[in-house]
């Protein structure tokens, strides 16, 4: 009995974990839509001047040096923050 309890507790656990990743994933992208005022699917130095700590931290964590930020590399950013 104690065994079946810990495994509905341990599938609830995952399942809200799934759910608060999957959530924290959607907000990352709306964000980084807001941020992608062209909409070309990378924010420039330009289009992440509202941000102030993105701007600071830009060459950081543009990875490929290509002065853009990719999708990718946004959530690099916002999973270390």
């Amino acid at each position: 009995m104690k065994a079946i309890k810990l495994l509905m507790t341990l599938s609830l656990v995952t399942a809200a974990l799934s759910l608060a990743t999957a959530a924290n994933a959607s907000e990352v992208k709306d964000n980084f839509s807001q941020l992608d005022n062209d909409k070309n699917g990378v924010i420039t130095k330009g289009e992440a001047s509202g941000d102030t700590e993105l701007t600071n931290n830009f060459n950081q964590w543009d990875k490929d040096q290509d002065g853009q930020l990719s999708l990718d590399e946004y959530s690099a950013y916002i999973q270390a923050s």
